[in-house]
């Protein structure tokens, strides 16, 4: 839920796609529902612009048989931002995730889930911030580090794991993304 005063613009007849996962371990059929909830908010009462922020890397791959595969990389930014939010994103193979931030030759941990369950893939684990509470900019770099247990006797790549570093940011009407594969 964003705060009063923000959005995320949407374009006329821009299509929204949702993903969700299931993995039914029983015999028997399930019946699953998902919803989303949008409100409409007339744009004279936006006082604050708000979009996606997406750190991820797509060119890895687990090597089969591997108890701890880890991958790391940075993204830096070009603008001046404010975040709503920060998290990170695995599959089930998930073993830890780490986003540190570089500012001015200081390095620290800003969000760490020291053991992945993948429960968090669909629920994930975040830390909010208040408005101007965690400001980034063209000084800043974050790196992601994403470890992977792959016990199977077959490679895993993108899109069946993933490694993301995802938010919100602010004030932009665009995704904040960076691939820096």
């Amino acid at each position: 839920e964003l705060p009063d005063g923000f959005a995320a613009p949407l374009k006329h007849g821009q299509r929204i796609i949702l993903q969700s996962h299931y993995l039914n371990v029983t015999e028997e059929e399930i019946l699953v529902r998902d919803a989303a909830h949008f409100v409409l908010v007339p744009e004279a009462e936006v006082s604050t612009w708000t979009a996606a922020f997406v750190n991820t890397v797509t060119n890895f791959t687990i090597p089969a048989n591997t108890p701890d595969y880890t991958l790391s990389f940075d993204c830096g930014f070009e603008d001046e931002y404010s975040l709503l939010f920060l998290g990170g994103h695995l599959h089930e193979w998930g073993k830890r995730f780490q986003i540190e931030r570089t500012n001015g030759g200081d390095t620290s941990t800003i969000y760490e889930v020291p053991e992945w369950e993948p429960v968090f893939r669909d629920s994930p684990m975040y830390t909010e911030y208040e408005r101007d509470e965690f400001n980034v900019g063209p000084d800043d770099t974050f790196t992601t580090t994403c470890t992977w247990f792959n016990g199977s006797d077959e490679d895993i790549e993108f899109p069946q794991e993933m490694c993301v570093t995802f938010g919100m940011a602010y004030p932009t009407r665009v995704p904040v993304i960076c691939d820096p594969s």
